[in-house]
């Protein structure tokens, strides 16, 4: 009996030291193939991404311009042919009487990595179509407004690497989608947000990895206020990531006329994409 009690003790202990090590295999084997909201699909090497300004931006008493490019450097192929930008711009009125108006666009879109060059150093590197380039501007400042209105537009940009399918891209690789990977952000702008590629192209496509967590941002102010005599008093900042201060570019008030093209036109058509546009024709902008 003591020897029949040993071995059933026995045979329950390898019972149990089996369940667990089925236990411990199936969570990770759960681990592995449902990965959390925002993980990676795919393996990336070390990289890095800047945002270059095209020249030294511009603006006016009627708006500003910045035209930007992209560089992401990689010390090996990289999996993800696109960088994704999600832009979000509040524009506040203040009036003289006190009263206040907001204006917010969300915006979700991808640029096509389509120029691939490997350096001297066996670093890799990965730019836009030589044509496309990312350009912010905004006209129409000095649109029906009274002394003593300010205007402030704040417009920040979360830029990140991704894979993205069934957009619908323009020649240069230039695409609106309707959301982000994990649906946190959505595309909501009016007709005349990108008006050009509004016309020609769907808003469409789907984010299938991306690497968001480590993203970059830069912000874009622009500070416009009408004072007595009708005098315009006008401010514009790009600002880059906290932790890369040389890349920030502060710019003062040049006390320029308004630019002699009409609002919301393109000075150049070199390029097509676009940008948003307020409702009312206020604060338009397109980006190239």
């Amino acid at each position: 009996m003591r020897d029949a009690s040993h071995l059933l003790r026995k045979f329950l202990r390898s019972v149990v030291l089996a369940l667990a090590i089925i236990s411990c295999c199936a969570l990770a084997a759960c681990s592995s193939v449902e990965p959390q909201g925002g993980a990676l699909e795919v393996q990336l090497p070390p990289y890095s991404v800047r945002v270059l300004p095209e020249s030294t931006p511009t603006f006016s008493a009627d708006g500003y311009d910045a035209t930007l490019r992209f560089r992401l450097t990689s010390t090996e192929p990289f999996p993800m042919r696109h960088l994704v930008q999600e832009i979000h711009q509040l524009v506040e009125i203040r009036r003289p009487d006190g009263k206040r108006a907001q204006e917010i666009y969300t915006l979700v879109e991808a640029f096509e990595l389509t120029s691939h060059e490997v350096m001297g150093d066996g670093s890799h590197r990965y730019t836009l179509h030589p044509l496309q380039r990312d350009r912010h501007y905004e006209a129409g400042y000095n649109h029906n407004h009274e002394p003593g209105t300010l205007v402030m537009t704040t417009r920040r940009v979360t830029l990140y690497p991704a894979n993205v399918k069934d957009q619908d891209a323009t020649w240069l690789g230039f695409a609106h989608l309707p959301a982000n990977r994990d649906g946190s952000v959505k595309t909501r702008v009016g007709a005349n947000f990108n008006r050009r590629y509004q016309q020609r192209h769907r808003t469409q496509g789907v984010i299938v990895a991306d690497d968001r967590r480590n993203a970059r941002h830069y912000t874009l102010r622009y500070r416009w206020e009408l004072q007595a005599q009708g005098k315009v008093k006008a401010s514009f900042m790009l600002d880059m990531d906290p932790d890369l201060r040389e890349d920030s570019i502060p710019t003062i008030d040049p006390e320029l006329p308004p630019p002699s093209f009409a609002v919301g036109d393109h000075p150049s058509d070199e390029a097509e994409a676009g940008s948003p546009s307020s409702s009312d024709a206020t604060v338009n902008d397109a980006r190239e």
